[in-house]
């Protein structure tokens, strides 16, 4: 199944990708492996664009294995890890690499309407943690992550013309983020978000879809002289594309595309980012019995 894999070309650390609308079905595992990278050289100060001499251009790479089961008909488990290498192209920054979080998200559909020609909405819930693996660096402008146990919870809704392919989808979600201990050697609270992302798209030999994300910080501090950077507030709005293709010659791989750009923002980088991935359909297992 093409689409069910296409969320894995945004950063897997981004909640918005990791749970799509469409669900895997009984007994099916869609595997993906991506490669994503992101720079820029402006950020924001508040919502004020600046850029810093010191910082030059930060260039983050990502590698990310993802993972979606469908438990049942109604139930999908969904697994990422993501291996990320962060640096700056001036100052005395150390690149930082390594693994990132893990996440593992539950996504069950609790109704579904279909008309008599096969088009369907539905609705869905989803809930998953996202936690550390490695002690990596959280203070710095130069890191992979805040270093945060985040638990977030969405809710999911879509609707699909079965004679046409098109489908529109939104969803909205809370994510509370745990304090985190910084290198100063004390606690400090990590801001919760609320996002919410809609997305338009098209299925078929070919997927193609266009989306719009909005997170927005519920508290927290604007970049400055000893703030810590995890207490920033980090809001941002991004737009973005996606395109995958299933092999006409082997259907049970694809491979995708995508691009993403940040537009307005709140303490992060103005960035653009390019991904890439090649996704692989395992054979059917047979499901739960539930």
């Amino acid at each position: 199944m093409l689409v069910t894999l296409f969320a894995i070309t945004t950063t897997a650390s981004r909640s918005q990708g990791m749970l799509s609308g469409f669900m895997q079905g009984s007994g099916n595992t869609g595997t993906s492996v991506s490669y994503s990278t992101e720079q820029y050289s402006k950020y924001y100060i508040g919502d004020s664009l600046t850029d810093n001499p010191m910082l030059g251009t930060i260039s983050t790479r990502s590698a990310s294995l993802y993972v979606v089961g469908g438990l049942t008909s109604f139930l999908d488990l969904v697994v990422a890890l993501p291996y990320i290498s962060a640096s700056s192209s001036a100052g005395y920054w150390e690149t930082i690499n390594g693994l990132q979080d893990i996440s593992i998200y539950l996504r069950g559909r609790v109704a579904q309407f279909k008309t008599e020609d096969g088009s369907t909405l539905d609705v869905m819930l989803g809930g998953g943690i996202a936690t550390p693996l490695t002690n990596y660096p959280n203070n710095a402008p130069v890191t992979i992550g805040h270093g945060s146990t985040n638990l977030d919870g969405r809710l999911i809704v879509q609707a699909r013309d079965a004679s046409t392919g098109l489908f529109v989808a939104a969803q909205g979600g809370y994510i509370h983020r745990s304090n985190v201990t910084i290198d100063r050697g004390f606690d400090v609270a990590v801001p919760d978000n609320i996002d919410m992302s809609a997305r338009i798209g098209w299925t078929g030999p070919v997927y193609l879809d266009a989306w719009i994300y909005n997170t927005i910080g519920q508290s927290g501090t604007n970049i400055g002289p000893g703030v810590p950077f995890p207490t920033n507030r980090q809001s941002y709005l991004q737009v973005g594309g996606t395109a995958a293709w299933q092999l006409p010659f082997l259907p049970e791989l694809s491979i995708n595309a995508g691009l993403a750009q940040i537009l307005s923002a709140q303490n992060v980088g103005k960035s653009t980012r390019f991904s890439f991935g090649i996704n692989y359909n395992l054979p059917t297992w047979g499901g739960m019995q539930l």
